[in-house]
């Protein structure tokens, strides 16, 4: 039976009870299944809409009883399964993010096509397998209570809303260059035993573009990106600005803000660290779970259809949106908004203004700001690891200063 205890935190906290059935991580290298095309249901916004279990019945029952009793959802009306689906073998390689309890699994794998006139030659993708049985089934999210989440339907929501994000981008023509390629939508089933009956249980997964190349998150922990040409570090930003709002354009947005962030961002290729001028390379932004088809949400009467999409000077004028990225901005960015600024109406105003929707507002400059070195003051650079904001202080130039600091003395000495 589950149990309930306050920790010293004061958050209770709910512990499943003992699951002698669930089965361990299968999903490592030499893993083999054959998987079938699938048609994913509508995507759906909140957890509100796929609800099939009561709170205090998710309390008393154990994560495999709950996966073997509440299958995945299929296709529903608004879909239409395949008359004669494809199939392929799929076998691990290797592992990029798996762990139990992470949610989706990540794994590179070897997909070779069957029938269907297609040539059985191998490819290389990326699966990102939905298997709610290893997913957490404790929500670590909570600052009041950690109660159990509905694995089930979690993994049911992340599938069918990827699954719409990658389809409505391939419909679009964005996968292949700032998303990755988009291999469809897969089912595949494992035997389980539960209670002494073996049985067959469902999972998803979707097939996306393998991209060899070097990830944001470590070259911004590394500490010689500073060293690369700054003009090569600022176009990976103007893609990546020019890549959410081109988005935004063909219907496909975020829940809260666009999600930019250091570990969602690949460049193919990887930068070299002996080159000192390098081509701009492919920025592609990967995860699309928070990601809404607009045309496909409640919310979609709220935006209307444009002919070009707006200009990143009005989505990001501000420099919050980068400050993940410590360790590849400019330094100089860090003490004012104003170069930043500057550099936004440079790569995104004059010819370039063309491209997008004129701005909706005449943007302008912040003022020049200075650290002040006081004992009260915190003038350390804002940055990932001093997450609070510096206090500025208007300041005049140092010749101003040394000139009124000069005429300061002469009249205390009178």
């Amino acid at each position: 039976m589950a149990s309930l205890f306050l920790a010293k935190d004061g958050i209770a906290r709910w512990v499943p009870p003992p699951d002698p059935d669930r089965p361990p991580l299968p999903y490592l290298p030499g893993f083999v299944v054959d998987i079938t095309e699938h048609v994913p249901p509508a995507p759906y916004y909140s957890s509100m809409e796929g609800w099939r279990i009561s709170h205090g019945s998710l309390r008393s029952i154990t994560q495999t009883k709950l996966v073997v009793t509440y299958p995945p959802r299929d296709s529903d009306t608004t879909t239409t399964p395949p008359f004669n689906p494809k199939t392929a073998q799929l076998t691990i390689t290797n592992h990029i993010a798996v762990r139990d309890g992470r949610g989706a699994q990540l794994v590179l794998c070897s997909v070779v096509p069957r029938g269907h006139g297609l040539k059985c030659e191998p490819f290389t993708a990326v699966a990102k397998i939905f298997d709610p049985l290893y997913y957490c089934f404790a929500n670590k999210h909570s600052d009041i209570f950690v109660g159990p989440v509905d694995v089930v339907d979690a993994a049911d929501r992340s599938y069918s809303q990827e699954a719409a994000a990658y389809e409505h981008l391939q419909q679009v023509g964005e996968t292949g260059s700032f998303a990755p390629e988009y291999y469809g939508a897969w089912t595949f089933s494992l035997p389980i035993s539960h209670e002494g009956v073996v049985r067959s249980r469902a999972v998803r997964l979707i097939l996306i573009e393998y991209l060899d190349g070097a990830c944001m998150r470590e070259l911004c922990s590394d500490p010689r990106s500073l060293s690369y040409d700054e003009g090569y570090r600022l176009s990976i930003f103007a893609k990546l600005l020019d890549g959410c709002v081109r988005y935004s354009h063909k219907r496909l947005s975020w829940r809260g803000e666009c999600l930019i962030l250091p570990k969602h961002v690949i460049l193919i290729p990887g930068p070299v660290w002996t080159s000192a001028s390098q081509a701009t390379p492919r920025v592609v932004l990967i995860d699309y779970l928070h990601a809404v088809v607009d045309d496909r949400s409640a919310r979609r009467h709220r935006r209307p259809a444009t002919k070009l999409p707006a200009n990143p000077i009005d989505w990001f004028w501000t420099r919050h949106r980068f400050l993940d990225f410590d360790g590849w901005r400019p330094q100089h960015w860090d003490a004012n908004d104003r170069p930043y600024q500057e550099w936004l109406m440079k790569e995104f105003g004059g010819d370039n203004a063309s491209k997008y929707l004129p701005l909706r507002e005449d943007f302008k400059l912040a003022p020049p700001q200075y650290f002040v070195c006081s004992p009260d003051l915190d003038y350390r650079p804002l940055s990932s690891k001093y997450p609070r904001p510096p206090r500025f202080v208007d300041y005049v130039p140092p010749r101003e200063l040394a000139k009124e600091d000069t005429e300061g003395a002469e009249a205390m000495n009178g």
